[in-house]
């Protein structure tokens, strides 16, 4: 698989794989990594990368007639350019639509933009993504996306904060009378957790990770930890790889984002190290 390696300050580096525009390391100036990506993540292209930041376009998990998570992961993107710039050095990644998307459940011809940006001190990252409606025909179009993102901590210590009162889906209810529930307090992994968390804060603080995520034009932010039993399910996941990532995601789920023709809907996700 192509790759595009970014550097920066001190021991700081960013990798990103064309297939599916795939951030799988990032690591700070002190050298830390940062993202989780499974050591037995598969790279052959018949599956997407487990682990890292996969984009999910234009459909979040298995909530319309894509297969999970959309088309985008599990596609090639053009490096269109690698450049210096001054907040620090950035690859900017498109994927358009191909007669494969045209002849799936979403029809429609697109453009998707993604610049990643690491920063010249090598202790922040940027995603910045943009979709642009190239249909002829008049028609908008809808969808919804996440940026699946895994951060390297220990989920048995974490507890994340600022959820208290919000609203969100448990995904481990199969009951649909109780999916949705009211976070009471803090959130904590003693079990698996795959939540959509409404209306979530634009900052984001994981303590045990020294992490804070920052997102725009995404309300909802997807909180997963497989846990024991889950991860065992895995075939690209050690049995312990829980304990190594919990997964805050992002997302535009609630209420699809619309795009009207040669219009275009942005949105960003910075992650900064503060240590």
């Amino acid at each position: 698989m192509n790759t595009t390696t970014l550097s920066a300050d001190g021991q700081s580096a960013l990798v990103v794989h064309h297939f599916g525009a795939h951030v799988t390391s990032w690591k700070n100036a002190a050298g830390r990594e940062m993202i989780y990506t499974s050591p037995t993540a598969i790279y052959d292209g018949s599956k997407a990368i487990r682990g890292g930041i996969p984009v999910c376009f234009p459909q979040f998990a298995k909530k319309g007639p894509l297969r999970q998570h959309g088309f985008a992961r599990n596609m090639i993107w053009s490096l269109d350019q690698a450049f210096e710039q001054k907040s620090g050095a950035a690859a900017r990644l498109v994927l358009a639509d191909t007669d494969e998307t045209r002849n799936s459940e979403w029809p429609h011809s697109f453009q998707l933009a993604l610049i990643i940006t690491l920063a010249s001190d090598g202790n922040s990252i940027a995603l910045d993504m943009s979709v642009t409606n190239k249909n002829t025909n008049g028609e908008a179009f809808s969808f919804t996306m996440a940026l699946h993102s895994y951060f390297t901590c220990d989920p048995q210590i974490t507890t994340l904060h600022g959820f208290d009162g919000l609203s969100y889906e448990d995904n481990t209810e199969t009951n649909l009378a109780s999916k949705i529930k009211s976070q009471a307090g803090k959130v904590g992994f003693g079990k698996e957790v795959d939540r959509v968390y409404f209306d979530a804060p634009d900052r984001i603080d994981l303590s045990t990770a020294n992490l804070a995520i920052y997102k725009k034009n995404m309300p909802e932010a997807v909180v997963w930890n497989p846990h024991v039993e889950k991860a065992a399910a895995l075939s690209d996941m050690p049995d312990d790889g829980w304990k190594h990532f919990l997964c805050i995601e992002p997302a535009r789920v609630a209420t699809p984002a619309v795009v009207e023709p040669n219009n275009f809907w942005t949105c960003s996700l910075e992650l900064k190290s503060v240590i």
